[in-house]
């Protein structure tokens, strides 16, 4: 019998987490499936209501713990601990502001059982409503045994809910590859690719049905671009080095491109951070890699529309250049 750990990192989510709490209830209520599901919430300092609500909280249909740090921990420290409680076959982690759809826990066990892989991946709805499949496969489950398509599949969607991995008991050389990662903000790929690593034979698992998807509130971020600039770290894994050992400088560029465009989507309202000021510091002390951005003029224009704080003002500009353009078809 498959045993799985639903994982869950929160930080003053107590509604959302909650939330979430009653689905996998719901999901799971009154069927064969309970007795293989544990779940465990590391709550990681929170200061808002989270402990109150959540300590209150009780269900027969599932093992439930419930962790609440003293001190804060840094979101992947937060990862690390939540691997280190689980002590079943895999581990799914769940974002606390996500949301299960029908069928999910049981399509994860059954994928789980009959295919035994290394790492599970699906599909994810954001915005809410997309019909957009970020893995779309004829079959219902597509196996992946070459290395090179593994860490291809890992990196096609880094969203921690799509992540199911198997449970290992790491070695002291092993932890010290995936904790290179701790502060990076990509913790939880080190760990894919430390279990797919360590496989005999390679197999991962791709679930082409989404099985989970973002709130209405997706566009309101507590996190910022700072994990972005780390991308390179990502895939600085010796797994990753081994097979594709250009990926690196790669990500590099790209993550320091997408962490430009992150932070300009914020100042010009497309997202919405809950804490503006660490946007702030992150464009004050963003570095200017002139050969990156002369290679991506996109990049160049949101880099100079932040350093010269005109990026509030793109969607005016914008209508503008619009305007211009149709006059001068005129």
């Amino acid at each position: 019998m498959i045993t799985l750990s639903i994982l869950i990192p929160t930080f003053n989510r107590a509604n959302k987490l909650l939330r979430l709490l009653k689905t996998i209830e719901a999901e799971i209520a009154n069927s064969d499936i309970k007795v293989q599901i544990r779940v465990l919430v590391s709550d990681n300092a929170s200061t808002d209501d989270t402990f109150k609500i959540i300590s209150q909280f009780s269900t027969t249909q599932f093992k439930f713990n419930y962790f609440c740090q003293a001190k804060n921990l840094g979101f992947d420290g937060n990862i690390r601990f939540l691997y280190d409680q689980a002590e079943t076959d895999y581990i799914w982690y769940l974002a606390d502001d996500d949301i299960l759809l029908p069928g999910s826990i049981s399509t994860i066990l059954n994928v789980l059982k009959d295919n035994d892989p290394d790492v599970l991946l699906f599909s994810f709805v954001q915005p809410p409503g997309s019909r957009f499949r970020q893995f779309d496969y004829p079959e219902p489950v597509r196996i992946v045994s070459d290395p090179v398509s593994a860490i291809e599949h890992v990196l096609r969607y880094t969203k921690l809910s799509i992540f199911v991995i198997r449970k290992i008991s790491f070695n002291n050389s092993q932890w010290k590859i995936i904790d290179e990662n701790i502060g990076s903000g990509w913790y939880y790929i080190s760990l894919a690719f430390s279990a797919l690593e360590t496989a005999k034979n390679i197999l991962l698992a791709v679930i082409s049905e989404p099985l989970a998807s973002c709130d209405e509130d997706y566009t309101s971020i507590s996190y910022t671009p700072y994990p972005l600039m780390h991308m390179d770290k990502m895939v600085g894994h010796s797994f990753v080095i081994k097979h594709q050992p250009n990926l690196p400088q790669f990500y590099a560029c790209k993550g320091y491109c997408q962490a430009i465009q992150f932070a300009f989507a914020a100042k010009v309202g497309s997202l919405s951070p809950e804490y503006m000021e660490e946007y702030d510091d992150f464009i004050k002390g963003l570095e200017c890699r002139i050969t990156t951005l002369l290679r991506h003029p996109r990049s160049l224009i949101q880099f100079i529309a932040l350093k010269l704080h005109i990026a509030i003002l793109w969607p005016k500009i914008k209508r503008t250049i619009e305007l211009a353009k149709s006059l001068f078809k005129l």
